[in-house]
C-alpha cells in the first residue's frame, strides 16, 4: 500500500512538474479574467452615470415651458452639455435624446441647418427602432420646412412606424399638401386618424382633413385663372387698322 502511496506521490509531483506551469497561468488567466470583467461592469456603470447626469443638467436647463424663451447663456450650456454628451457618450441612448433635444431648440431657434445636422447625428447613431422612426419623423417635418420636399418625402414614405403611424401619416400629408397631391394629403390625413389611439386628441388633424377640398380647390381656381387670363387678351382688329 505505502509504494502505491508513494507512487501516486511521485506522479502527481511529476504532473505538477510538467503541468504546474501552465496551471498557475490559467488560474492566473481566470481571476484576471473575472477582475477584469468587474472592472469593465464598473467602467460601464460609471460611463453611464455620468451620461445620465450630464442628460438631467441639460434637462433642467433646456426644458422649459413652450411659452419660454432660453436665454442666450442657458442655450450655450445646454450646447456645451450635449456637445459633451456626443463627444465622450456617444454611443449611449442619454446622448441621442440631447441631440434631439437640441434639434427641438435649434428649430425654435429658427435655425434649421443645425436642427437637420442633430437629426442626422442621431440616425448616423444606429439609434433603436422607436429612436429612428420619431427621428425619421422630425426629420421630415425640418426638411419640408427648409422647402426641400422631396428629401422630406424621403424620411417617412416607406417607413415602418409602428406605433408611431400617425405621426408619420400625419407628416406625409403635410408634405403631399406642399407638393399640391391634394388627394394623396387626404388620404394621408384619413390613414393619420385612423391610426390614433382612442381618446387622443385629434381637432387639428380633422381640420388638416377638412381644409384640404377646400385647398384643391382654391389651386384649380389658380389654375382656372391663370388660364383665363392667357384668353382674355383683346383681339387685334387688323381691318380696323388697316382702314385707319
Amino acid at each position: 500500500m505505502a509504494d502505491t502511496d508513494e507512487e501516486q506521490v511521485e506522479a502527481i509531483k511529476k504532473w505538477l512538474d510538467e503541468n504546474g506551469t501552465s496551471l498557475v497561468v490559467g488560474i492566473v488567466v481566470a481571476v484576471a479574467g473575472v477582475f477584469g470583467f468587474q472592472s469593465w461592469q464598473n467602467s460601464t456603470r460609471e460611463a453611464g452615470e455620468a451620461a445620465a447626469a450630464l442628460f438631467q443638467s441639460l434637462t433642467d436647463a433646456a426644458v422649459v415651458a413652450p411659452t419660454v424663451t432660453l436665454d442666450e447663456e442657458t442655450l450655450q450650456s445646454s450646447r456645451f452639455i450635449a456637445d459633451t454628451l456626443k463627444t465622450d457618450h456617444g454611443d449611449t441612448t442619454y446622448a441621442q435624446f440631447a441631440a434631439l433635444l437640441m434639434a427641438r431648440l435649434a428649430v425654435e431657434e429658427n435655425d434649421l441647418e443645425l436642427a437637420t445636422k442633430e437629426l442626422q447625428w442621431v440616425l448616423d447613431q444606429g439609434p433603436q427602432e422607436s429612436i429612428e422612426v420619431i427621428t425619421r419623423v422630425r426629420l421630415a417635418r425640418v426638411l419640408l420646412a427648409s422647402q426641400k420636399r422631396d428629401e422630406a418625402l424621403a424620411q417617412v414614405e416607406s417607413l415602418d412606424a409602428g406605433a408611431h403611424e400617425s405621426s408619420r401619416q400625419e407628416a406625409l400629408g403635410d408634405i403631399y399638401l406642399a407638393q399640391e397631391r391634394h388627394e394623396d394629403a387626404g388620404a394621408a390625413y384619413q390613414a393619420a386618424l385612423d391610426a390614433m389611439t382612442d381618446g387622443a386628441v385629434k381637432p387639428i388633424l380633422e381640420m388638416k382633413l377638412r381644409d384640404v377640398p377646400a385647398m384643391a380647390s382654391a389651386g384649380t381656381q389658380a389654375v382656372d385663372s391663370a388660364a383665363d387670363a392667357g384668353t382674355d387678351a383683346p383681339a387685334t382688329d387688323d381691318g380696323a387698322e388697316a382702314g385707319s
